[in-house]
């Protein structure tokens, strides 16, 4: 069961713009504002952004406004 859940985590398919946002993360928590600087993107686009990946399960927001990826 582990191996399937890496599997397809590791088969993750990203837009562009996704991508640049989803690569800003890691386990340690960063700010909107941090993830806003790092990807160059927009603040609209990015928390859109965030929100969508939420729904995919592949970011969680552990406090207002802090991001990591998820486990």
């Amino acid at each position: 069961m582990e191996n399937v859940k890496k599997k397809k985590k590791n088969n993750i398919t990203l837009a562009s713009s996704e991508n640049m946002v989803y690569i800003c993360l890691d386990f340690r928590p960063k700010s909107l504002t941090e993830i806003i600087r790092s990807s160059g993107l927009p603040a609209e686009a990015v928390m859109r952004i965030l929100m969508d990946l939420q729904m995919r399960g592949l970011v969680e927001e552990i406090s207002k406004n802090y991001y990591v990826l998820k486990k």
